[in-house]
């Protein structure tokens, strides 16, 4: 069953109900105002919302009932520009579990505009590019016309760009900032990107917050260890402000992968290498230390009272 530019509101109960295992696509409804769930789905059925506006619902958007299902709603207007509530990031109208939300519109389905990612990390002295996702239900084709400032002044002055959208999927198009080498960490800018197409308009936010950079790693640890018996070894990340890293122990570590302390076993005696790895947006640091591992022929001596 294929619904198309329907308005579903007023029940007293839910306003779309998928059982059976029916096959359901919704696009460019409005699931609004309905006594409980907007859509209900269980029993193995599947459904495909796309464009939709779910919001003021007295129960849930979309309630799926199915474990073994999951419904596919990606790119709809949840009533909030934060996305669904329930098991949602939101505030908008709830989904159950089971429900992919992903993309949402950033406001009632006409012209919406949408960045991925919202919010980034970024370096002093390095650019930070994000995507503007435009997407629209008026009648295609359709001239856009893109605008956007910042707080910091890091993005070209007068941005602006027009496209056409031509299809339903939308367009997207890329929008950078240039950080400067000497901005401090924990500096902020807001990009505010403002789509406009004739009377109809929507906007959206993008985020670039500066982090300290990565300088350096060091390993303390014993340099000697016995065959068999757990040795443990601390990665110190200087500065110790410095956030957005990842680790990587060499060898696998017994406990410890991702994290600064790491435990590492042998189990042959030998000269081994333990080296760390810490990555910050691209820029690896690295930190290496030599074990000698003694095999386990060690003489216990009575103690003599």
């Amino acid at each position: 069953v294929d619904l198309r530019g329907n308005e579903v509101s007023g029940s007293a109960g839910d306003g779309v109900i998928a059982d059976q295992g029916a096959t359901l696509t919704l696009r460019r409804n409005a699931l609004v105002d309905n006594g409980r769930d907007g859509l209900r789905t269980l029993n193995g059925s599947q459904a495909t919302l796309r464009e939709n506006t779910l919001a003021g619902n007295e129960g849930l958007a979309v309630n799926n009932l199915d474990p073994d299902v999951t419904v596919d709603a990606q790119g709809n207007w949840w009533g909030d520009a934060s996305g669904p509530g329930g098991e949602g990031p939101g505030t908008g109208d709830e989904v159950s579990a089971g429900v992919d939300y992903a993309g949402w519109l950033q406001g009632p389905a006409g012209l919406s505009a949408t960045t991925t990612p919202s919010e980034a990390p970024a370096l002093p002295d390095s650019q930070v590019t994000a995507w503007i996702g435009l997407h629209t239900l008026e009648a295609l084709p359709i001239t856009v016309t893109v605008t956007a400032g910042d707080d910091q002044g890091w993005l070209p002055v007068g941005y602006q760009e027009t496209v056409v959208i031509t299809q339903t999927g939308g367009v997207v198009l890329p929008i950078t900032v240039t950080v400067p080498a000497d901005a401090a960490p924990g500096a902020v800018d807001v990009v505010e990107v403002s789509a406009e197409a004739g009377a109809v308009e929507a906007r959206a936010t993008f985020t670039v917050t500066v982090i300290a950079p990565l300088q350096s790693v060091s390993i303390t640890g014993p340099t000697t260890a016995f065959q068999g018996e757990t040795a443990t070894y601390t990665a110190t990340i200087a500065p110790a402000e410095a956030s957005d890293i990842s680790i990587l122990w060499s060898p696998e570590p017994s406990s410890g992968q991702g994290a600064t302390t790491a435990t590492m076993v042998w189990n042959t005696f030998g000269l081994y290498p333990v080296t760390v790895e810490v990555e910050q947006l691209g820029r690896v640091v690295q930190a290496e230390k030599l074990v000698a591992v003694w095999g386990d022929n060690r003489i216990y001596m009575p103690i003599v009272k």
